[in-house]
């Protein structure tokens, strides 16, 4: 009983010698609150995108989903952790392996036919099982488990990823051709200005100055024109690539209405963003990883025990195969003495990988914190600028009509009425581009603060 107790005893005292566990918790004081009035709007849905009820917005990130290359990758990066982690949890289990063999010698002399030929039949079964006396092999499983882990939250943060650039460029996309249609408007208005300020030059109430200016003008719009064009090509063939096709192999609805800004969100506690943000949770399992990884190398370090045994049926006749058996039983016990001191030097490396991915981890909190209360701060500048430029695009209207009249009037010259409606179409764009960053930084907000969409620990 003695040695038995003994033998225990040394177990406990190596098994707590090559435990390990990392408390994973950010590195510094997380804040109370993000932004202002943390806990009120409108519940995020899981699928974000359809706050702004645009179904064509729908469809893009439907087809997106399924059909983007770089997050298929990502998928089969999710099957290949799968499939590791299947490999390492098959060591837990005992190894199993079973033949049959047939044996058949001819033998001869001085080159005459055979005179003895004997057969052999055989049937084996052979078990081999390492025991897992300090949790290596468990260590090992685990580390596979959480890489699985991380690597479905890293398939659902490129899937916000892509969620959120599909969503940006389409309303870039929608922006820039109600741009292109203002400015197809501002063309034609300033081609009549054109005819009115030669009319003016004619009877006097202009000169050569304010021709020049119209012509100018004409000129600047038909190469913003042309830019903005080109813009439409580069955004609808990003669309394209992005629902996994071709530039230039898809046709996209005509649209030029950008939609309402939907309720602000409720962006929770900071708490609950890192527990929500896919990315930060992939960090979060790539430090437990590393922590499983440090307790198998610290195991390593000591001896290991397996266990074999094979057994079989052999004769040389088969008709009494099943009268003949045989058994065979070992156990090794293996330990290190000296190896350089490799085992050691492992220990140190995984001990500085868990610090590493702690920091990481870190990091991207701190990232995370940062993303959302700059959304929000933005949200609050972009929304002060667009009531200012709408308060300036109404004076700008009232200010051309107020200048045509005193024109018309004697009061004032040819110049400033075209001074006047050149500041309000300037205006005018200011306003539709403050319209377009307003819906951006919201779906910058929406992807700092949204979770994943469940879709690859599905398949």
């Amino acid at each position: 009983m003695v040695p038995v107790r003994f033998f225990v005893t040394l177990i406990l005292i190596f098994s707590l010698g090559c435990a390990s566990s990392t408390k994973v918790e950010p590195q510094f004081e997380m804040p109370d609150t993000l932004g202002e009035g943390n806990n009120e709007g409108a519940e995020l849905p899981e699928k974000w995108w359809e706050v702004f009820e645009d179904r064509e917005l729908d469809r893009l990130m439907e087809r997106a989903i399924g059909e983007n290359f770089s997050l298929k990758a990502y998928a089969e990066r999710f099957e290949q952790a799968k499939a590791v982690a299947k490999l390492n949890g098959a060591d837990i289990y005992p190894t199993i392996s079973a033949g049959i063999g047939f044996d058949e010698n001819l033998t001869n002399a001085n080159g005459r036919p055979a005179n003895y030929n004997s057969e052999k039949y055989s049937i084996s079964l052979s078990i081999s099982y390492e025991i897992d006396l300090w949790g290596r092999i468990r260590a090992l499983r685990d580390s596979a488990n959480y890489s699985l882990q991380a690597s479905a939250e890293d398939f659902e943060a490129a899937a916000i990823s892509l969620s959120a650039t599909v969503a940006e460029t389409w309303f870039q996309l929608t922006a820039k051709r109600a741009a292109l249609k203002i400015l197809e408007d501002q063309h034609a208005v300033n081609e009549k200005y054109a005819e009115l300020t030669q009319l003016s030059y004619n009877s006097g109430a202009a000169d050569a100055g304010d021709i020049l200016q119209q012509k100018q003008q004409l000129l600047s719009i038909e190469a913003e024109t042309a830019t903005t064009r080109t813009e439409i090509t580069v955004l609808e063939n990003l669309l394209s690539v992005l629902v996994g096709r071709p530039p230039k192999s898809e046709e996209f609805p005509e649209t030029e209405d950008l939609p309402e800004m939907p309720e602000f969100p409720k962006t929770g506690l900071p708490s609950e963003l890192i527990e929500r943000r896919p990315d930060v949770r992939s960090a979060y399992f790539a430090v437990k990883k590393a922590d499983r990884s440090l307790a198998a190398a610290m195991a390593d370090r000591y001896p290991k025990l397996s266990l074999s045994a094979s057994g079989g049926l052999g004769s040389q006749d088969i008709t009494t195969l099943f009268k003949t058996w045989f058994v065979n039983l070992a156990a090794n016990l293996t330990a290190p003495i000296f190896n350089g001191g490799r085992n050691q030097a492992t220990v140190e490396k995984n001990e500085a990988e868990v610090r590493e991915a702690l920091n990481s981890y870190s990091q991207k909190v701190l990232t995370a914190l940062q993303e959302t209360e700059d959304a929000i701060a933005k949200e609050k500048g972009e929304r002060e600028k667009l009531e200012n430029l709408q308060s300036q695009y109404e004076i700008a209207k009232n200010l051309t009509e107020l200048r045509n009249s005193e024109f018309t009037a004697g009061k004032t010259t040819y110049f400033f009425v075209l001074e006047a409606l050149k500041n309000e179409q300037s205006v005018e764009k200011a306003l539709l581009s403050a319209r377009c960053s307003l819906l951006l930084n919201r779906i910058s907000l929406y992807k700092a603060i949204a979770g994943g969409f469940k879709k690859a620990s599905e398949d």
